[in-house]
């Protein structure tokens, strides 16, 4: 069973997010929430990623922010975001990039 479990993860990690179907929600999202970033990181190349709100089937759920290490050096974080199309909105995910 945790061999299935390895394919089935390594195959969907796979997947071009490209590939990867939109969801469009048909509600704006909220205003993001104030976060107090934390005074203590983890270590001196750690980057703050802040939190947003995801869908979560028929609302709204806050994914607080965390701190995260570049996959390498002079990458920035950019943050994802609500992209209003049509009548919906749709999640751009954020990424590290030149």
């Amino acid at each position: 069973m945790r061999t299935i479990s390895r394919i089935a993860l390594a195959i969907a990690l796979s997947i071009p997010t490209a590939l990867v179907a939109q969801v469009v929600v048909q509600m704006a999202p909220p205003a993001p929430l104030l976060e107090t970033i934390p005074a203590e990181r983890p270590s001196t190349a750690a980057v703050w990623i802040p939190g947003h709100y995801m869908w979560a089937t028929d609302h709204y759920v806050w994914q607080a922010g965390h701190w995260d290490q570049p996959p390498q050096n002079f990458v920035t974080w950019v943050p994802g975001q609500w992209n209003q199309q049509g009548n919906g909105w749709v999640w751009v995910e954020g990424h590290w990039g030149n």
